[in-house]
């Protein structure tokens, strides 16, 4: 949620399966070992998880929740996050099909807001 607010990323519709997100040596030198081992563990227990409906939101006029679509076939894919032990880093990947798509760190700042430092990769479809 804050990192899709504090980037103004416009998603409306999000589906409500994680997209797995293999932990790449580019992703790993971001990464500590203890931060590793942390996201590996984090992936085993969380593989199942889902988006159920209000429970991330999107900025347009105001704070709304997004929409959850179970279908999955017109909405954005997010990957379920790389997040380090200490919850400063995150990589994450959005895929809007059709649209764009890339994965991104973001890291947190001492003002408790959310910067993206850098994209491994970025695509326009």
């Amino acid at each position: 949620n804050e990192i899709i607010r504090d980037d103004s990323i416009g998603i409306t519709k999000v589906c409500s399966k994680f997209e797995e997100l293999t932990l790449k040596t580019e992703y790993e030198r971001e990464f500590t070992m203890i931060d590793i081992e942390f996201i590996r563990n984090q992936q085993d227990i969380f593989k199942n998880l889902i988006i159920r409906p209000n429970k991330l939101k999107t900025f347009g006029m105001s704070f709304i929740y997004m929409e959850v679509d179970t279908v999955c076939k017109y909405s954005t894919h997010i990957s379920f996050p790389l997040i380090s032990k200490n919850r400063r880093k995150v990589i994450i990947q959005f895929d809007q099909l059709g649209h764009w798509g890339g994965e991104f760190l973001y890291e947190k700042k001492n003002d408790g807001r959310w910067i993206r430092s850098k994209e491994f990769s970025f695509r326009i479809y």
